[in-house]
């Protein structure tokens, strides 16, 4: 009874320290706006910052001195407030133009696309849920200008405009994700129950990020909480196939220090397209299946600071478990003890960062990181009859990163400049029975500067530079020119040439692996890749002068891009008798790409509709023969969303036309460049859902891949890592169907 009484006491004693002094409502619908920025200002200087929760209200702890209140949104017009116009309840209206939003991904001042000179693409809280995508590699499998690649055990790799997955920089919070394998990010282990935003950069930042950043940046925007209220989020999905995935997020605050907690379990029980015949003809002896069983959890931690009135502490803490199981089938009817692997993968990683601002013009920022990675693979013998397990052995690889940046963001208004110079440091350190010997440490450390500067109020320019010492290969110093001139108030363009590179990594210079399934070994003789690449864009801006009146909002962008990359990294099969491959240096890759983004909103409707041509020509060094010319794909890709108001309920679907896709490989043992084929193929998506209990509880429910689309078989030489005795390719694993529940309680302190 006591300690009730201490905490009825106590909670009553938080609420009194705050008071309610606005409810916010859309000028149109009278809906509570939920996330308006209200800043408390007294003699001309903030005084107190708070935002609204889901029902509209605003609370200030100290609401007795004040001169005025600013409110904002975004896709709102903006309130000013005197103290002498009080009251409480306050009517925004939209701006139409609810598609430019804020970005901060490469940028020396964080502004709308319209404001960088390169190419960015963003995605919202709100188009992540109306995917349904558990993983990242869901996701971006409809978006324009990616690509999605399945392997049953080094997971899903993505490509960007044709870059392979090396290329592609991914990061959480402006920290890179460590943990390649061949080379590789495996996007299907990045889930995404606590993403708050996803930008990419599609394009070379080098200059900026470093090595593995010549095709473009991924940059998630993790959900840290606010500063007004506690909260609470659940969801259940199940998908048909076999997949079950639960998280939970929480977060909350105590004087504006804020604390929030993720924990993620997801689950596949494994799918081939031809195990319920081959089951019924030869059971037991298929078990091999073409999507592997896997298990993951992850958890997520994050505490936010204020340290003084400059200076702001953000800290993560993240850990990440996942389990493969890749059975393996008997010999034959009469084999009764198989062989099972199980790959496990850990990852471990605490970091974080810290704002400075010195003055309004001012800016310094630092990055700080540790990860841990481990790829334990355990073999077993299975005994069919008795069910049980004998351990035989394990390959254990563990790779330890230490990543550290530093820079300053520095504005010269009245010369209309901005400078971005700073220092960063890059060290993988790898231990296992795969790696040589004489494997060392990989370390790198930069500087780099860039400068935005306004010629006009028309053109823009922004040159930049980086320069690197690496222990393990030569790196060239990376430079990018930016231009960005508005054509008129509706057409802007962009022009940019960069010259990026790639530093060969650990596995690709050390790695020795050999088993059963694989053989594969490095190169130490390896160079660092360069690539040079331009771009020519034109973007198409909407008038925000008739955005409050309009009923229709628009974004659209022409994009063409050349790149020719030098000295390409490739894994190569250099004996197809023993399976046997080798990383080289195998030559140059050159890529034409032409891309179209729109996105229109028009009342009720969302309408996204992409379409990419590509274009890629690969020439092999000491080679008997070439295929000189460039071989063509193109894609299609329709999303909709539309909300229907007198059932309360979103529709979405999601479409992405894959045309027959060419490309070339490389057969070293007949020194022939041999041309193989992906079949063309449709995935579409479709979905309903509707929130119910006052907002409180999001029910959807829909299906995944309605026409069915499954493994895809290749034409010509496939150079498998995994076999040479198929030609088929994961693709996607049949039509299924999922609902999702989602629980979201929100708590005024």
């Amino acid at each position: 009874m006591k300690k009730f009484v201490l905490y009825l006491f106590f909670f009553i004693l938080c609420i009194s320290s705050y008071s309610q002094e606005f409810v916010v409502q859309h000028s149109i619908t009278n809906d509570p706006l939920e996330g308006v920025t209200a800043i408390l200002f007294h003699n001309n200087r903030p005084k107190e910052i708070m935002r609204s929760n889901y029902k509209g209200e605003i609370y200030f702890k100290d609401f007795t001195d004040y001169d005025s209140v600013i409110m904002f949104k975004l896709g709102m017009t903006r309130i000013v407030l005197e103290r002498a116009l009080y009251t409480k309840v306050v009517y925004m209206k939209p701006l139409k133009n609810i598609l430019d939003e804020v970005l901060v991904t490469g940028q020396i001042v964080p502004g709308n696309k319209y404001q960088s000179p390169f190419k960015i693409k963003f995605y919202t809280a709100e188009e992540i849920k109306n995917k349904n995508a558990v993983t990242l590699a869901d996701f971006l499998l409809t978006e324009n200008n990616f690509t999605i690649t399945q392997d049953p055990i080094l997971g899903t790799k993505v490509s960007i405009n044709g870059m392979s997955g090396s290329d592609l920089k991914l990061m959480i919070d402006g920290i890179p994700v460590a943990g390649r394998l061949n080379g590789n990010i495996d996007y299907s282990q990045v889930l995404l129950g606590n993403i708050e935003k996803i930008e990419v950069v599609d394009g070379p930042l080098s200059t900026i990020y470093g090595t593995n950043a010549t095709g473009g940046v991924i940059n998630l925007i993790t959900k840290t909480g606010s500063s007004y209220e506690s909260n609470v989020k659940a969801n259940l999905y199940a998908e048909s196939v076999g997949v079950l995935n639960a998280n939970a997020y929480y977060n909350t605050s105590v004087k504006g220090h804020r604390v929030s907690l993720g924990v993620h379990r997801n689950i596949f029980f494994g799918w081939d397209q031809n195990s319920d015949s081959l089951k019924t003809a030869v059971k037991p002896l298929w078990r091999d299946l073409a999507w592997n069983p896997k298990e993951q959890f992850m958890v997520n931690t994050s505490y936010y600071a204020p340290v003084s009135k400059k200076t702001s502490l953000h800290m993560k803490i993240n850990g990440f478990w996942e389990t493969i199981l890749n059975k393996l089938n008997p010999a034959s009817s009469q084999q009764t003890v198989v062989n099972d692997e199980y790959y496990k993968t850990t990852k471990f990683n605490v970091g974080g960062n810290t704002n400075t601002i010195f003055s309004k013009y001012v800016e310094w920022q630092n990055y700080s990181n540790f990860n841990y990675f481990s790829r334990n693979i355990e073999f077993y013998h299975q005994d069919l009859i008795l069910g049980n397990q004998t351990y035989l052995r394990n390959v254990n690889e563990r790779i330890y990163n230490i990543f550290g940046r530093s820079q300053i963001k520095h504005e010269i208004p009245n010369k209309k400049l901005n400078l971005l110079y700073g220092a960063d440091f890059n060290m993988d350190i790898g231990s296992s029975q795969k790696l040589d010997s004489s494997a060392k440490a990989i370390r790198d450390l930069s500087l780099f500067a860039m400068v935005n500067y306004k010629f006009s109020e028309k053109l823009l320019v922004q040159p930049g530079l980086r320069y690197s010492i690496n222990n393990v290969s030569p790196t060239p110093i990376s430079t990018t020119i930016n231009f960005r001139y508005e054509l008129s108030k509706h057409f802007s363009s962009r022009v940019a040439f960069s010259r990026g590179y790639r530093i060969p990594e650990l596995k690709e210079l050390y790695f020795t692996f050999i088993d059963i399934n694989h053989n594969i070994t490095g190169n130490p003789n390896l160079t660092t890749e360069t690539n040079d690449n331009l771009q020519i864009g034109i973007d198409v801006k909407p008038d925000k002068a008739k955005a409050a009146s309009s009923l229709i909002s628009y974004s659209s962008s022409l994009n063409f891009t050349y790149f020719n990359k030098s000295n390409a990294i490739d894994i190569v099969n250099v004996n197809p008798n023993t399976n046997e491959f080798k990383y080289l240096n195998v030559g140059n890759v050159r890529g034409l790409i032409t891309n179209i983004d729109n996105r229109v909103k028009y009342k009720d409707y969302l309408f996204v509709l992409g379409t990419s041509v590509n274009g890629f020509q690969r020439l092999f060094s000491n080679s008997a023969n070439q295929l000189d010319q460039f071989l063509f794909n193109w894609t299609i890709n329709a999303n909709l969303t539309y909300y229907y108001k007198n059932w309360d309920i979103k529709f979405t679907s999601v479409n992405k036309y894959n045309s027959y896709n060419p490309f070339i490989v490389y057969n070293l043992v007949s020194n022939k460049v041999e041309e193989s084929s992906i079949p063309a193929f449709i995935y579409s998506d479709l979905s309903a859902s509707k929130n119910v209990w006052n907002d409180k509880l999001n029910i959807t429910v829909g299906v995944k891949n309605i026409f069915n689309v499954k493994n895809l078989r290749l034409t010509g030489f496939s150079g498998n890592v995994h076999g040479s005795g198929t030609n088929e390719v994961n693709n996607l694993w049949g039509r299924t169907v999922f609902t999702s529940i989602t629980l979201n309680l929100d708590n005024v302190k």
